[in-house]
């Protein structure tokens, strides 16, 4: 038995959390300091993370869709 308005809340704290890592990553990477000044393994980690994360926002946003239309 699934608790769909937990399920719902779940699913937006997740999407919460993961917008507000995703802005951070974003400005990161928007920083000319940081590009000059981080080893670019650090770069590319961020990028790799960015990616990562925008997927997983992909996810749960199709969940909490799919679970809206119960």
């Amino acid at each position: 038995v699934i608790d769909f308005a937990a399920e719902k809340t779940r699913l937006e704290k997740v999407i919460s959390k993961l917008d507000d890592e995703h802005g951070k990553i974003e400005k990161k990477l928007a920083n000319k300091g940081f590009l000059e000044k981080a080893p670019q393994k650090v770069v590319d980690e961020q990028r790799e993370r960015q990616i990562k994360i925008t997927q997983d926002l992909v996810k749960q946003k199709e969940a909490l869709d799919r679970l809206a239309s119960f």
